[in-house]
């Protein structure tokens, strides 16, 4: 998922925890490792700035 620059993102921590996403700051996207279930996803929303 990538992140806008104009668009601020707050993850909490238990979802952090259970998906344990690759975080790039540089190209500031978070995603899921491959080995994570859908269902760790699925109450993510996305929504436009």
């Amino acid at each position: 998922m990538d992140i806008p620059e104009s668009c601020d993102v707050m993850l909490g921590m238990p979802w952090l925890e259970e998906v344990n996403p690759i975080i790039d700051w540089t190209a500031k996207s978070v995603r899921p490792r491959p080995q994570t279930a859908m269902s760790s996803t699925e109450n993510v929303t996305e929504t436009a700035c």
